[in-house]
């Protein structure tokens, strides 16, 4: 497969200076800028999935009825809480 160019980017001057600067030993800018958008591809990927998994674990949880309601899960997080306020206070 032939390899195929992104679209050139305009930016300010400074910002290409601090670019370079940031540059590794023997690395080009080309290699920086296709190392980042790699980058925010994986993590856009992986927030997809993330998100992806949550909606069918909520559908999951609607569907079955074994969730658990907001308000329990709350008062227990404010009952640990308060049990390591507790022990936290000096006797």
């Amino acid at each position: 497969m032939k390899s195929a160019t992104i679209p050139p980017v305009r930016i300010a001057p400074e910002f290409r200076d601090e670019m370079e600067q940031a540059l590794e030993a023997g690395e080009t800018l080309a290699a920086l800028v296709e190392k980042a958008v790699r980058g925010e591809l994986a993590r856009r990927r992986e927030n997809a999935e993330f998100v992806h998994r949550g909606l069918a674990a909520i559908k999951r949880t609607v569907e079955t009825g074994n969730g658990v309601p907001a308000d329990v899960v709350i008062a227990k997080l404010r009952a640990k809480l308060a049990d390591a306020r507790k022990k936290r206070q000096p006797t």
